[in-house]
């Protein structure tokens, strides 16, 4: 697992750089207070990160959140049900008649 793990960020690093040298144009990225000047490629190469990071974030917020939400109202039925059972238990009547 951890060679595979390897390989898809050799791959990444790899498209990554090749993104970079084919790109290689001179960019000015203009925000309202300040300006970045760089090359056409790392603004692609960090848009993309941008663009993992931020689903990455929504996949967690409307996935997973409500998936272990549930998992805690589960168990915590089960845990009832598992005392509500052992409560039963001790009152079955303990002189042989059952």
């Amino acid at each position: 697992m951890k060679i595979f793990r390897l390989l898809v960020m050799l791959v990444f690093l790899l498209v990554g750089l090749v993104i970079g040298v084919l790109n290689s144009a001179e960019v000015t990225l203009d925000f309202m207070f300040s300006s970045v000047r760089t090359t056409l490629g790392m603004v692609i190469v960090v848009a993309l990160l941008a663009g993992l990071i931020i689903g990455s974030s929504l996949v967690f917020v409307v996935a997973l959140i409500p998936t272990y939400s549930k998992l805690r109202r589960t168990n915590k039925v089960l845990a009832q049900m598992r005392s509500a059972s052992e409560l039963a238990a001790d009152l079955r009547p303990t002189d042989g008649l059952h």
